[in-house]
């Protein structure tokens, strides 16, 4: 059975939430900005709740996952990131796009300080916090004695691992390098062509 550590649901996989967000309710001014940076799924759905104005913005999305959502709510995709890495992101931004006012709706924890690169860099640059991940309640079904899991982040792995202890016989799959490096290093990962989870489901059908 393939298993999915997020709540995203994907034909061909069952989903094993080891991770639950918490969403803030702050008060978010979008007024000063030129565009909206997005660099997960969650963040988009974290700024619809509180203001709905950012529809109308040109955003910014790392990948592809992330441009649909912010499709999916009515938004409107200026640049989307081929590769999904937060670092090419950045240098596009820099590179054609440093005189506009950025604002990063974010997570608590993030893989790579996009403010803190590009802060210098552009002509405004500023992030708001409006959701943390906690590791959530889950159990491996045990009938289930070849599992395939995929790790759609880093915190999806360290909720994983904080509870669940790996067997010879499990697999894993990460959604990319920056969550591939935060398995522990005696597990063999393979990497989908795509930065998707669908990419991800359909390599695992082939395992």
């Amino acid at each position: 059975m393939i298993y999915i550590l997020s709540d995203k649901k994907i034909d061909g996989a069952l989903n094993l939430e080891v991770i639950k967000t918490i969403f803030f309710d702050v008060e978010v001014n979008l007024k000063p900005y030129d565009g909206l940076v997005f660099t997960s799924r969650k963040s988009v759905i974290a700024l619809d709740r509180i203001n709905k104005e950012w529809i109308g913005m040109p955003s910014f999305a790392v990948g592809f996952a992330t441009a649909e959502a912010i499709n999916s709510f009515g938004g409107r995709v200026e640049f989307e990131c081929g590769d999904g890495y937060a670092q090419s992101l950045a240098h596009e931004i820099e590179k054609k796009y440093s005189n506009l006012k950025f604002l990063h709706p974010r997570g608590v924890v993030t893989a790579f300080d996009l403010k803190v690169d590009l802060s210098e860099k552009v002509t405004v640059f500023d992030d708001v916090v409006l959701y943390e991940t906690e590791c959530n309640d889950f159990s491996i079904p045990a009938f289930d004695s070849c599992p395939i899991f995929i790790f759609s982040s880093p915190s999806t792995v360290k909720c994983f691992f904080k509870k669940a202890e790996w067997k010879s016989s499990y697999k894993a799959i990460a959604i990319g390098k920056t969550t591939a490096s935060s398995l522990p290093p005696d597990i063999k990962y393979y990497l989908p062509s795509k930065r998707t989870l669908k990419s991800a489901v359909e390599l695992a059908a082939t395992l």
